[in-house]
């Protein structure tokens, strides 16, 4: 629809979209200062919400600019609202290994447990490079209520999974972390 707009007017379209869609943030609060959002597979706490944009501030520090159209031409979630939190877990895995595989096996495994979020997605970052195994962090997300159940049963079955595989470089998973939204 927009294709035949002209350039000029496209110009004037994006910021006063941009300023509605502030004012509305305004008058309906979806989230506040200090909220944790995921829009669009971003994830940060709501540092600053102008007329314009909104900037998060993500895990690793980092700013995140969003325009406010993004609020409403996609789905975001507000994590805090939803008691959400993250469970932080370390893995040693063969170098030679095909880690395409791995980060599948791994998230195949995740979506198969009734206590892991299917939103946000679970994360699998590379960590620690070593001279016989790469540490991969794994980032699952469940609701608070759901924690103890989460850390009681993922960390020994995703071993024993990842053992039967032949990825394993190293038996024992680290101490995980939580982290709340």
């Amino acid at each position: 629809m927009l294709e035949k707009v002209p350039t000029n007017i496209k110009r004037l379209i994006h910021p006063l979209s941009n300023a509605i869609c502030g004012m509305v943030l305004k008058v309906f609060k979806p989230f506040k200062h200090g909220d944790f959002l995921e829009v669009r597979g971003k994830l940060g706490a709501v540092k600053f919400r102008g007329i314009r944009k909104t900037t998060l501030a993500s895990i690793d520090g980092k700013e995140i600019e969003l325009n406010n159209t993004v609020f409403y031409t996609g789905p975001f979630h507000n994590l805090t609202a939803k008691n959400i939190v993250q469970l932080d877990l370390k893995v040693q895995v063969n170098y030679q290994n095909d880690m395409a595989a791995v980060k599948q096996t791994i998230m195949d495994f995740l979506a198969q447990s009734p206590h892991i979020l299917k939103t946000p997605t679970p994360k699998i970052k590379a960590g620690k490079l070593s001279a016989n195994y790469l540490e991969l962090n794994i980032s699952p997300w469940c609701t608070l209520n759901n924690y103890d159940a989460l850390n009681l049963t993922i960390k020994p079955h995703l071993m024993e999974h990842l053992d039967k595989q032949g990825y394993l470089a190293n038996t024992a998973l680290h101490k995980n972390k939580v982290r709340f939204a």
